[in-house]
């Protein structure tokens, strides 16, 4: 049997307009010219559109890393640096787990002070119960150390899943880079000592001492919690 040829015209093709929008043909169109998948967002994990993340060549970097006798990484300027000078961009990945899970299921001590988590978000699914998102970043992130006096700060850029660090104050080349965060905190991700013995069963101690208030560490920490609310609001603003 011979097959029949069938040739079908431009005018044959029905337009858009003429099918009715609540067809499920319409639907599987609509979903085959957007890009569907499960992603773990700052939003949670959700079935959306596809997010698209501007592409960079270069991610800029003013610091090195360096390795003391002790086998400790620390990271140190390349140059001499100002105040507000940029040091470091670092892209990160959003991990699936949340930073409760991770901890609960490692249980690793290591991890809890050198783990980064995306910044508290009320908009996260259950974020106050198991934490935000763990992100895995590049560069030198995991390496800073904490100081209750930092020359620098860190702001994240949630469109382009990259973490910024600048400078508090005028940084000599060769000085040691130090980030604050809260005192009863064990690590950046902002998980403290009585969260850590709840999920693990064991102690851990904050490897940044409590700060005092007065001085020079008192201004340092007001600075950076306006530097980060300030980026928190630009952020948001730029999300709108």
């Amino acid at each position: 049997m011979k097959s029949e040829e069938i040739s079908v015209t431009e005018e044959d093709v029905p337009k858009m307009d003429d099918i009715e929008d609540s067809s499920d043909k319409v639907e599987r169109i609509k979903k085959s010219s957007t890009a569907y998948r499960m992603e773990s967002s700052i939003e949670g994990v959700r079935s959306g559109t596809t997010k698209i993340i501007p592409s960079k060549e270069n991610f800029k970097s003013s610091v090195r890393l360096t390795v003391d006798p002790s086998g400790l990484s620390k990271v140190v300027a390349a140059e001499d640096l100002k105040s507000g000078d940029l040091l470091e961009e670092c892209f990160y990945y959003v991990m699936e787990s949340r930073r409760d899970d991770l901890i609960s299921l490692l249980k690793d001590k290591v991890a809890a002070y050198i783990m980064w988590s995306l910044p508290k978000d009320s908009s996260v699914y259950k974020s106050d119960e198991v934490g935000n998102h763990v992100i895995l970043p590049t560069g030198n992130a995991l390496a800073y150390s904490p100081s209750v006096n930092p020359n620098a700060y860190v702001e994240f850029d949630k469109k382009m899943r990259t973490m910024r660090f600048y400078t508090l104050r005028n940084v000599a080349r060769g000085e040691v880079i130090t980030i604050g965060y809260s005192s009863d905190s064990v690590g950046p991700s902002g998980i403290t000592s009585k969260e850590y013995y709840e999920l693990t069963g064991q102690n851990i101690k904050s490897k940044i001492e409590p700060s005092k208030p007065g001085g020079c560490s008192s201004c340092n920490k007001k600075k950076f919690r306006s530097r980060i609310e300030e980026s928190d609001d630009n952020i948001q603003k730029t999300e709108i």
